[in-house]
This record gives structure tokens, C-alpha cells and sequence, in this order.
């Protein structure tokens, strides 16, 4: 990992592991509407983690695209968590009420 890290490869992944776990996390949404809605803000992610992964650019465009992705990455998992815990709710709504 240290290796990694000398050559500004080791954001990179770090970044491509958070997406790889809220695109799992939103594959296990049960809600189909919400889950083709994360399911297009992640795919809209997509092509920028791409593309730094596999093409040499400055470290100006590498840095503004590492901003846009955290921020988005952020964003979708605010909305994930947003959507558990109305889940979260409503399961125990319904414990409430049978005591």
C-alpha cells in the first residue's frame, strides 16, 4: 500500500472501493424507485473514476476530479442513509404499536 500511495495511485483506489460498496449497499434496496434513482447518480459517477484510473492527466484535473467524485460519493451516501432510516422507521413503527 505504501507503494501505492508514493504514486497518487492509492486515492484512487480508495475512492473505487467507497463507490463499489454504496453500489452494493443500493443493489440491496428493496424500494425500486430509490434504487434506480442511486443506481443513475452512481452511473453518472462512473466515467470520471474511469478515467483516473486509466489516463494520464494533470494534477490539477486529477484534483478537481478527485473533488467532484468525493463530494458526489458524499452526496450518495447522505441519500442511502436517508433511505435506511425511513426503513428503519417503519419497522419499528409497527413493533411500537403492539406493545
Amino acid at each position: 500500500m505504501f507503494i501505492l500511495g508514493i504514486f497518487g495511485i492509492g486515492k484512487i483506489y480508495r475512492l473505487r472501493r467507497r463507490y463499489d460498496r454504496l453500489r452494493e449497499r443500493t443493489d440491496r434496496i428493496g424500494d425500486k424507485g430509490k434504487k434506480v434513482r442511486l443506481l443513475k447518480f452512481l452511473d453518472e459517477i462512473e466515467p470520471t473514476l474511469v478515467m483516473l484510473e486509466e489516463k494520464d492527466i494533470s494534477r490539477y484535473e486529477k484534483r478537481r476530479m478527485v473533488h467532484n467524485i468525493k463530494s458526489s460519493l458524499e452526496q450518495a451516501k447522505f441519500m442511502l442513509q436517508q433511505h435506511e432510516d425511513l426503513q428503519r422507521q417503519q419497522y419499528q413503527q409497527p413493533q411500537m404499536q403492539r406493545r
